[in-house]
């Protein structure tokens, strides 16, 4: 499958060496905490800052629409006025939609940009890219992502056939997407769909006597529990039918991987 994005080696501040391809009508959700360098990524992809290095390919006659709070709409016009604006600029403006988006979105048309607060600049931001025919949606979310986000991206998934970028926090932001990306100080600890994510690994939970068996290094981020010392393995380490294994979810996934960098990180003194 053609991809419409793809990103190679990217490189600037403590995003380092970070690679991924997003398929055409595909949607990929990169989340991590604020300092992860997950919007600096979306940011770079945007264009909104230069890199240092790397390569960043979209697809050839490709319309990209961002959502990112704060996108510069000028404060002291309304929201009309904007739309007007943004009519001026792009052929395939739509102002009937852009009103009807507008007033779905709780957003009135005689109210100034400038007066909004961080929701409704996203707010905003979603309605002026879904006015016109975007092919590439790219979603910066703040770190309390709302709840909408995940439901628009959903329709607009469906509706237009488009790919999307959406940057969050937690694995939960990201589960309207078909792929996920983990970003932990600056790389990209792991990038596939999450159904392909979810065949390739199981969280095992182990008694004392298995820990004294097993190799300790095909352990992703190993924890004790009352029940026992969990991790996440890969499948194909371990058999079914020896140990006690159940299918992880993304956030599961996600938790064991940052505990792994965590702890290398602590071996290290970083």
């Amino acid at each position: 499958m053609q991809n419409i994005l793809s990103v190679s080696g990217l490189d600037y501040g403590n995003v380092k060496n970070v690679s991924f391809e997003l398929p055409r009508s595909g949607s990929l959700g990169l989340f991590g905490e604020n300092d992860s360098g997950r919007s600096a990524v979306v940011r770079l992809v945007l264009g909104m800052i230069r890199r240092f290095g790397g390569e960043i390919s979209i697809a050839e006659n490709t319309s990209v629409g961002a959502v990112v709070a704060g996108a510069g709409f000028p404060g002291s016009m309304t929201l009309s006025q904007i739309g007007r604006m943004l009519g001026m600029i792009h052929d395939s403006w739509d102002s009937g939609k852009y009103s009807a988006l507008l007033a779905e979105m709780g957003l009135g048309e005689k109210v100034k940009s400038g007066a909004l607060n961080t929701d409704g600049q996203m707010r905003l931001a979603f309605c002026a890219a879904m006015a016109r025919r975007t092919d590439l949606l790219v979603v910066d979310c703040p770190p309390d992502c709302p709840s909408w986000v995940g439901e628009r991206v959903m329709s607009y998934l469906k509706e237009t056939g488009g790919s999307v970028l959406l940057s969050a926090r937690s694995a939960a932001d990201v589960a309207c997407c078909d792929r996920a990306g983990l970003m932990y100080a600056g790389s990209l600890l792991f990038c596939d769909s999450v159904r392909a994510l979810k065949e390739m690994y199981r969280v095992i939970t182990l008694d004392e006597k298995e820990m004294q068996t097993v190799n300790r290094r095909k352990l992703i981020g190993a924890r004790r529990t009352a029940s026992g010392t969990k991790a996440l393995v890969r499948r194909e380490d371990f058999k079914e039918n020896r140990f006690n294994l159940s299918e992880p979810t993304l956030a599961q996934i996600a938790g064991c991987f940052v505990r792994r960098e965590e702890a290398r990180d602590a071996r290290f003194g970083l």
